[in-house]
């Protein structure tokens, strides 16, 4: 038997809690993969399922299955996170309102419509305290909730000789086959060249900067390859144009 992980426990536990009916309003809090069953009104066997595609920015997609049409508001939440969403019926995208955190449709819901909701993760550049001296200089990336790491897998290099401009800009590609299917972020970098040094191990001259191709996972996905390093915050250095001006 396979027991579930003890930061999950507590979650599943409360899923009840987070899936809230009345006669008039159904609110989803959770986005799960799920069967849930609500009683509305004199129909009791109404079904409302839940696919979760959240690295891909579609966090739940609603598939309606009823007796016959009924009216009633839908509310899914919207995470504190995302600064854009979108509802989209059968494909057409369609209005809501938002209300205390949830994106609100009211309207007479027909057998097999299928409802998704699509929120914006743009990837960010999370910085720490100041007070953090072990990572002063240095910057995280992540995507809506996920956070983003890079392994020796994807980076043959010490990864701290990786650094980020403040100008760079990170592309998304959904990979089927890897990891159990993932989301990576690309990025065109810098990476210090200590090709040069020998067995110097001070100069008075700067050390080099070289282009270099960033490949990030997911956290929750490190550790599943060949043994290596993994590293979350990563160096910053200034910006190439700047640099190439300065030279």
């Amino acid at each position: 038997m396979r027991l579930l992980p003890t930061q999950y426990r507590a979650p599943v536990a409360f899923i009840g809690k987070l899936l809230v009916w009345s006669d008039r309003d159904r609110y989803s809090g959770a986005f799960v993969c799920a069967m849930y069953q609500y009683t509305l009104g004199r129909l009791p066997q109404s079904y409302c399922a839940s696919g979760n595609q959240l690295s891909l920015g579609r966090c739940g997609t609603f598939e309606l299955e009823m007796d016959e049409p009924v009216e009633f508001g839908l509310h899914l939440r919207i995470p504190g996170w995302c600064q854009s969403a979108r509802l989209t019926l059968e494909g057409e995208e369609i209005p809501f309102q938002v209300r205390k955190g949830y994106a609100c449709v009211t309207r007479t819901w027909q057998t097999g419509e299928s409802l998704v909701l699509s929120l914006d993760m743009p990837v960010e550049r999370i910085y720490p305290h100041p007070a953090m001296r072990e990572n002063v200089g240095c910057v995280a990336l992540r995507s809506g909730p996920l956070l983003y790491c890079l392994e020796t897998s994807d980076n043959p290099l010490p990864l701290y000789q990786i650094c980020v401009p403040a100008n760079a800009s990170f592309e998304k590609q959904f990979v089927a086959d890897l990891l159990g299917g993932v989301v990576l972020l690309t990025s065109n970098v810098r990476m210090v060249d200590d090709a040069d040094w020998g067995d110097e191990l001070y100069r008075t001259k700067s050390p080099v900067l070289k282009p270099y191709s960033l490949t990030a996972i997911p956290y929750y996905a490190w550790d599943h390859r060949e043994a290596g390093e993994m590293r979350v915050w990563l160096r910053t250095c200034e910006d190439e144009k700047k640099e190439d001006k300065e030279v």
